[in-house]
């Protein structure tokens, strides 16, 4: 098994992980009055741009990851750990803002997504992360 040894300098500050919790807390009850108030339908005045703009955002996420893994450089894990959270909020957004007549096509898009962002998420996590020289930083441990 492996095991990455962080020492307290890698680590947020007790300061910094109080201040998250706080903004943690103003989100969730963002997120209940965004909720309650938000429309039912809205028209989106550049709707192609942003759907354009979140496929961009995965090529060059994708290409991160290919660049990444060809120079074995340590910004792999970054690159695809982004590249499958772009994946899933793609499929997330397909499904959840399809019309009735674009559904079905738009589920099959995420079957194919969200395995693929779980393979990124995957790799993220089982790619040991690589020191500014290049080196592998993994301790083994039981």
């Amino acid at each position: 098994m492996r095991v990455l040894r962080l020492s307290h300098e890698d680590l947020p500050s007790r300061r910094t992980l109080r201040l998250l919790t706080i903004l943690i807390v103003f989100e969730a009850v963002y997120l209940v009055i965004l909720g309650w108030k938000l429309p039912r339908h809205y028209v989106a005045a550049h709707w192609d741009f942003a759907w354009v703009g979140i496929d961009l955002m995965e090529v060059a996420a994708l290409v991160g990851v290919v660049v990444s893994a060809a120079r074995r450089h340590r910004s792999f894990n970054l690159f695809t750990a982004v590249a499958g959270t772009l994946f899933l909020v793609d499929a997330w957004f397909d499904v959840t803002t399809a019309r009735r007549a674009t559904v079905w096509g738009s589920w099959a898009e995420a079957v194919a997504e969200v395995p693929f962002a779980l393979v990124l998420w995957w790799w993220s996590y089982h790619t040991p992360d690589l020191s500014p020289r290049g080196d592998v930083v993994v301790t083994v441990g039981e």
